[in-house]
């Protein structure tokens, strides 16, 4: 088994993780803590496997960083579509669930188009792997401008700030 797959079923097997508890926790949380918290864990890997030496020796490395990389989209994965679900109105409900799925999918698509482009350049799956960065980040900026849903609102005793 080569690192390269090995590194990818670590992130897969880390992003199954949060799937086991990311429901309690989001009712006990809320959904934006959570979601801003795995934006944080998604950005916190790529960096760390970024930064790590070449070498066999700094390997742990790179497998710790994608480990809380799987963690983060696994929390993202499993947490943002119940927000999404909880703040939309009825009637567009669905379409919102659809374009969630639409983003996943253009956002596998921008992935496979920039490693395209990377092949060959220097240090390519570093920067292949450093550009995760930037959508996580932009996860977090737009949730830290948003409100929790007002279903966890009312189950957590805050019916005022509910609208």
């Amino acid at each position: 088994l080569g690192e390269g797959l090995f590194t990818t079923f670590l992130t897969a097997a880390a992003g199954v993780a949060p799937l086991l508890f990311a429901g309690s926790l989001g009712d006990q949380l809320g959904r934006k803590p959570l979601i801003v918290g795995s934006g944080l864990l998604y950005s916190l890997g790529s960096i760390i496997t970024f930064a790590a030496p070449d070498g066999v020796s700094s390997l742990w490395m790179v497998y710790a960083g994608r480990a809380i990389t799987g963690f983060g989209v696994g929390g993202i994965s499993s947490v943002v579509p119940v927000y999404m679900s909880e703040i939309a109105p009825k009637r567009v409900r669905g379409a919102l669930g659809m374009l969630w799925q639409l983003a996943v999918t253009i956002g596998i698509m921008l992935s496979f188009w920039t490693n395209s482009i990377l092949i060959g350049v220097r240090w390519d799956w570093r920067w292949a792997v450093g550009l995760q960065v930037v959508p996580a980040l932009h996860l977090v900026c737009g949730m830290l401008q948003l409100s929790d849903t007002p279903r966890w609102y009312l189950l957590s005793g805050q019916e005022d700030n509910a609208d």
